[in-house]
């Protein structure tokens, strides 16, 4: 057998791999400090408030709220700050869902999620879900827009 380019029969031939993954760009806004943690639970009680934007409307469709299909995405990022900040300060959390959620479920309940590992809801939401502490509000960006969520249990 023949050796590729340089190197001797029986050595290293072919393209090497570094060991390292890029990162990917993640927004700012997320709670990047959150996500980075190990899980603190397998079981996780959430709340949780949905805000969505315009250019998402194509992959969101008929689901997606009226409140969302004239908002950008810089103004659901400002949004998504300011009801960040009024929750960390001891909002209301239930309140904030009934006025601000665009999600369905949740916006008329006011309950909580069940959220474990095999929960059928998108990677971004699980992961956060399962990382947060009791009492703790973060924030986690998905194909659905942004979740503000709380671990209430």
């Amino acid at each position: 057998m023949a050796a590729c380019g340089k190197h001797k029969e029986g050595g290293m031939s072919g393209p090497t791999m570094n060991n390292k993954v890029p990162e990917t760009k993640r927004p700012a806004l997320q709670s990047n400090d959150i996500m980075d943690r190990s899980a603190e639970t397998k079981e996780s009680e959430v709340q949780h408030i949905l805000i969505s934007y315009q250019e998402l409307a194509k992959s969101l469709g008929d689901r997606m709220d009226p409140r969302a299909k004239s908002r950008t995405k810089a103004n659901a990022e400002i949004l998504v700050a300011r009801l960040f900040k009024e929750a960390k300060q001891g909002a209301d959390f239930t309140t904030l869902m009934k006025i601000y959620s665009e999600d369905p479920g949740s916006a008329k309940t006011g309950k909580a999620y069940t959220v474990e590992p095999t929960t059928r809801f998108v990677y971004e939401f699980k992961h956060l879900a399962l990382r947060l502490k009791v009492g703790e509000v973060g924030k986690v960006h998905s194909d659905f827009g942004w979740h503000i969520m709380k671990r209430v249990e």
